[in-house]
């Protein structure tokens, strides 16, 4: 009897031994977060961009420039503006036509259609695990003593970020989340 408990001792010790051998190497294989640093585009309500007709919070994510005539699907109602060229182009596409699309991508958190003026989306933070991206963002209101137009609205905040080894040729699964939930997700590859 006190052989077999001793034996048993002996086996989780081992156990234990193995364990504590093993975890260091598999921790250096989990992914680590990392924070993916953006630049601003724009950032506005959505009478420039245009208006993004859903009552409830949408990522979008440009890939291409092919992508960026194929707005005018998801924003309706953007402006035109004219160029110096004396030609009326669509605001987001002017403000889009600088970006590298082989260097970056475009992603635009939505915070859906409002009823009046007074409503702001921004973008505080972008975090990268593996093929899994988070964006931490907030969405204001207008405080009860605020003066507001009655015009629909929809808040918008689009960024650039740069692609890099992490992100090229990846699936990539997008989340928004604002106070702790997750009011949006998408997914996207990144050629």
């Amino acid at each position: 009897m006190r052989t077999g408990r001793l034996v048993i001792l002996g086996i989780r010790i081992l156990l234990l031994a193995q364990i504590v051998w093993l975890l260091p190497g598999l921790t250096g294989c989990a992914s680590r977060e990392r924070e993916l640093p953006f630049e601003t585009i724009a950032q506005e309500n959505g009478w420039l961009w245009g208006r993004y007709e859903g009552s409830k919070s949408a990522l979008l994510i440009l890939t291409g420039s092919e992508q960026v005539s194929t707005l005018k699907e998801v924003m309706k109602h953007p402006a035109l503006i004219e160029t110096q060229k004396g030609q009326l182009t669509v605001y987001s596409e002017l403000q889009l036509a600088d970006v590298d699309w082989g260097t970056y991508f475009v992603l635009m958190a939505l915070q859906g259609e409002k009823g009046s003026s007074g409503y702001k989306v921004t973008i505080h933070r972008i975090e990268q695990r593996a093929q899994y991206i988070k964006v931490y963002a907030s969405f204001e209101e207008p405080r009860p003593t605020e003066k507001v137009s009655d015009r629909l609205t929809s808040p918008v905040h689009a960024v650039r970020i740069k692609k890099d080894a992490h992100l090229t040729g990846q699936q990539i699964e997008f989340s928004l989340i604002v106070d702790g939930a997750t009011v949006a997700q998408t997914s996207q590859r990144i050629p």
